[in-house]
Protein backbone atom coordinates (compact mmCIF):
# COMPACT_ATOMS: atom_id res chain seq x y z
CA UNK A 1 0.00 0.00 0.00
CA UNK A 2 1.41 3.40 -1.00
CA UNK A 3 1.72 6.00 1.71
CA UNK A 4 -0.19 9.19 1.03
CA UNK A 5 1.31 12.62 1.55
CA UNK A 6 -0.10 14.47 4.56
CA UNK A 7 -2.69 17.17 3.97
CA UNK A 8 -1.29 20.58 3.16
CA UNK A 9 -2.27 24.24 3.16
CA UNK A 10 -2.92 24.07 -0.60
CA UNK A 11 -4.92 20.82 -0.34
CA UNK A 12 -7.33 22.30 2.17
CA UNK A 13 -7.58 25.65 0.41
CA UNK A 14 -8.37 24.02 -2.95
CA UNK A 15 -10.84 21.65 -1.29
CA UNK A 16 -12.65 24.59 0.30
CA UNK A 17 -12.72 26.62 -2.92
CA UNK A 18 -14.01 23.60 -4.86
CA UNK A 19 -16.96 23.24 -2.47
CA UNK A 20 -17.55 27.00 -2.28
CA UNK A 21 -19.42 27.65 -5.51
CA UNK A 22 -19.06 31.43 -5.16
CA UNK A 23 -15.30 31.08 -5.80
CA UNK A 24 -14.26 31.10 -9.46
CA UNK A 25 -10.47 31.40 -9.32
CA UNK A 26 -7.60 31.97 -6.89
CA UNK A 27 -4.03 33.27 -7.12
CA UNK A 28 -0.97 33.71 -4.95
CA UNK A 29 1.41 36.63 -5.41
CA UNK A 30 4.33 38.19 -3.58
CA UNK A 31 3.88 41.97 -3.82
CA UNK A 32 6.63 44.38 -2.85
CA UNK A 33 5.91 46.74 0.04
CA UNK A 34 7.86 50.00 0.05
CA UNK A 35 6.98 50.39 3.73
CA UNK A 36 8.41 47.10 5.01
CA UNK A 37 10.75 46.70 1.99
CA UNK A 38 9.72 43.06 1.76
CA UNK A 39 7.60 40.98 -0.60
CA UNK A 40 4.31 40.23 1.15
CA UNK A 41 2.18 37.17 0.41
CA UNK A 42 -1.26 37.88 -1.05
CA UNK A 43 -4.08 35.45 -1.73
CA UNK A 44 -6.31 36.80 -4.48
CA UNK A 45 -9.78 35.31 -4.85
CA UNK A 46 -12.23 35.91 -7.68
CA UNK A 47 -15.71 35.31 -6.32
CA UNK A 48 -19.35 36.34 -6.47
CA UNK A 49 -20.67 37.04 -2.99
CA UNK A 50 -19.95 35.91 0.60
CA UNK A 51 -16.83 38.05 0.93
CA UNK A 52 -16.57 37.78 4.71
CA UNK A 53 -17.13 34.02 4.78
CA UNK A 54 -14.51 33.31 2.11
CA UNK A 55 -12.00 35.68 3.65
CA UNK A 56 -12.49 34.28 7.15
CA UNK A 57 -12.17 30.63 6.10
CA UNK A 58 -9.15 31.29 3.85
CA UNK A 59 -7.28 33.02 6.67
CA UNK A 60 -8.31 30.28 9.10
CA UNK A 61 -6.86 27.56 6.84
CA UNK A 62 -3.67 29.60 6.50
CA UNK A 63 -3.43 29.91 10.27
CA UNK A 64 -3.67 26.13 10.72
CA UNK A 65 -0.67 25.43 8.49
CA UNK A 66 1.34 28.67 8.49
CA UNK A 67 0.62 30.42 11.79
CA UNK A 68 3.80 32.51 11.70
CA UNK A 69 3.55 33.64 8.08
CA UNK A 70 1.56 36.82 7.36
CA UNK A 71 -0.85 36.65 4.43
CA UNK A 72 -3.08 39.35 2.99
CA UNK A 73 -6.41 38.75 1.26
CA UNK A 74 -7.38 40.39 -2.04
CA UNK A 75 -11.00 40.13 -3.18
CA UNK A 76 -12.26 40.77 -6.70
CA UNK A 77 -15.33 42.41 -5.13
CA UNK A 78 -13.78 44.33 -2.23
CA UNK A 79 -10.75 45.83 -4.01
CA UNK A 80 -10.75 45.17 -7.75
CA UNK A 81 -7.51 47.11 -8.32
CA UNK A 82 -5.54 45.16 -5.72
CA UNK A 83 -6.99 41.89 -6.97
CA UNK A 84 -5.99 42.77 -10.55
CA UNK A 85 -2.40 43.36 -9.36
CA UNK A 86 -2.34 39.97 -7.61
CA UNK A 87 -3.80 38.36 -10.73
CA UNK A 88 -1.22 40.01 -13.01
CA UNK A 89 1.84 39.32 -10.84
CA UNK A 90 0.78 36.02 -9.33
CA UNK A 91 0.32 32.34 -10.00
CA UNK A 92 -3.18 31.01 -10.58
CA UNK A 93 -3.65 27.73 -8.71
CA UNK A 94 -7.43 27.29 -8.71
CA UNK A 95 -9.93 27.59 -11.54
CA UNK A 96 -13.35 26.14 -12.24
CA UNK A 97 -12.48 26.02 -15.93
CA UNK A 98 -9.23 24.04 -15.82
CA UNK A 99 -7.28 21.65 -13.61
CA UNK A 100 -4.12 23.22 -12.16
CA UNK A 101 -2.37 20.32 -10.50
CA UNK A 102 1.15 21.48 -11.46
CA UNK A 103 0.61 24.88 -9.88
CA UNK A 104 -0.79 23.25 -6.77
CA UNK A 105 2.16 20.86 -6.40
CA UNK A 106 4.55 23.75 -6.99
CA UNK A 107 2.96 25.78 -4.20
CA UNK A 108 2.96 22.82 -1.81
CA UNK A 109 6.74 22.71 -2.14
CA UNK A 110 7.01 26.48 -1.84
CA UNK A 111 5.14 26.54 1.45
CA UNK A 112 6.83 23.37 2.76
CA UNK A 113 10.53 23.37 1.89
CA UNK A 114 10.95 19.85 3.32
CA UNK A 115 8.37 18.37 0.95
CA UNK A 116 9.58 15.64 -1.40
CA UNK A 117 9.83 16.92 -4.99
CA UNK A 118 8.80 13.53 -6.43
CA UNK A 119 5.10 14.45 -6.71
CA UNK A 120 5.89 17.74 -8.44
CA UNK A 121 8.26 16.01 -10.88
CA UNK A 122 5.68 13.32 -11.68
CA UNK A 123 2.96 15.90 -12.22
CA UNK A 124 5.15 18.01 -14.51
CA UNK A 125 6.08 14.90 -16.50
CA UNK A 126 2.47 13.85 -17.08
CA UNK A 127 0.67 17.20 -17.35
CA UNK A 128 0.98 20.00 -19.87
CA UNK A 129 3.79 22.54 -19.47
CA UNK A 130 5.20 25.22 -21.76
CA UNK A 131 8.70 25.20 -23.26
CA UNK A 132 10.72 27.33 -25.66
CA UNK A 133 11.16 25.28 -28.83
CA UNK A 134 12.86 25.92 -32.16
CA UNK A 135 10.32 27.27 -34.64
CA UNK A 136 11.99 25.93 -37.80
CA UNK A 137 12.14 22.36 -36.49
CA UNK A 138 8.59 22.59 -35.16
CA UNK A 139 7.36 23.48 -38.65
CA UNK A 140 8.98 20.22 -39.80
CA UNK A 141 7.12 18.30 -37.07
CA UNK A 142 10.28 18.00 -34.95
CA UNK A 143 10.40 19.03 -31.31
CA UNK A 144 13.69 20.63 -30.23
CA UNK A 145 13.58 22.28 -26.81
CA UNK A 146 15.96 25.14 -26.12
CA UNK A 147 18.28 24.99 -23.12
CA UNK A 148 20.19 27.88 -21.58
CA UNK A 149 23.22 28.35 -19.36
CA UNK A 150 23.40 30.34 -16.14
CA UNK A 151 26.47 30.57 -13.91
CA UNK A 152 28.08 27.87 -16.02
CA UNK A 153 25.22 25.39 -15.56
CA UNK A 154 22.92 24.29 -18.39
CA UNK A 155 19.19 23.99 -17.77
CA UNK A 156 15.92 23.71 -19.66
CA UNK A 157 13.32 26.34 -18.71
CA UNK A 158 9.70 25.24 -18.41
CA UNK A 159 6.66 27.34 -17.59
CA UNK A 160 3.31 26.60 -15.99
CA UNK A 161 1.64 29.21 -18.21
CA UNK A 162 2.61 31.84 -20.82
CA UNK A 163 2.16 34.52 -18.14
CA UNK A 164 5.24 33.22 -16.32
CA UNK A 165 7.57 34.47 -19.09
CA UNK A 166 7.09 38.21 -18.46
CA UNK A 167 7.12 37.58 -14.71
CA UNK A 168 10.60 36.12 -15.20
CA UNK A 169 11.76 39.07 -17.29
CA UNK A 170 11.17 37.57 -20.75
CA UNK A 171 8.91 39.93 -22.69
CA UNK A 172 8.79 37.62 -25.73
CA UNK A 173 10.43 34.38 -26.89
CA UNK A 174 13.93 34.95 -28.35
CA UNK A 175 14.33 35.00 -32.13
CA UNK A 176 13.81 31.61 -33.71
CA UNK A 177 11.95 30.23 -30.71
CA UNK A 178 8.27 29.87 -29.91
CA UNK A 179 6.43 28.93 -26.75
CA UNK A 180 4.75 25.55 -27.12
CA UNK A 181 2.66 23.46 -24.77
CA UNK A 182 3.75 19.85 -24.42
CA UNK A 183 3.32 16.79 -22.25
CA UNK A 184 6.80 15.54 -21.36
CA UNK A 185 5.88 11.86 -21.01
CA UNK A 186 4.02 11.92 -24.34
CA UNK A 187 6.24 14.09 -26.54
CA UNK A 188 9.66 13.26 -25.03
CA UNK A 189 9.23 9.72 -23.66
CA UNK A 190 12.81 8.61 -24.34
CA UNK A 191 14.59 11.85 -23.51
CA UNK A 192 17.65 11.62 -21.28
CA UNK A 193 17.21 13.16 -17.81
CA UNK A 194 18.15 16.83 -17.72
CA UNK A 195 18.10 19.68 -15.18
CA UNK A 196 15.05 21.88 -15.62
CA UNK A 197 13.90 25.08 -13.97
CA UNK A 198 10.16 25.62 -13.71
CA UNK A 199 9.15 29.30 -13.93
CA UNK A 200 12.75 30.60 -13.82
CA UNK A 201 13.51 33.95 -12.17
CA UNK A 202 10.06 34.21 -10.60
CA UNK A 203 8.84 33.78 -7.04
CA UNK A 204 7.39 30.47 -8.21
CA UNK A 205 10.62 28.83 -9.36
CA UNK A 206 11.48 25.17 -8.80
CA UNK A 207 14.60 23.25 -9.86
CA UNK A 208 14.72 19.50 -10.44
CA UNK A 209 15.74 16.83 -12.92
CA UNK A 210 13.23 15.60 -15.47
Amino acid sequence: MESQSPRSFIDDLVSYFTQKLEVQAAYFAFLYSSVSQTHDLFLGVEHAGDLEGIKKMSLFIKQVYLPQAPMFFASSEEDAELFATVQEQGLQFFSRQAEQSIEQELLKGLFDQQRDRAELVGTVRDQGVYALVHKAQLEQKKLVIQSFSKDGEAFTPLFTSPEMLPLGGISAPPDGLVLARLVWSKHLPGAAPRPVVLNPDTAFEAKFEL
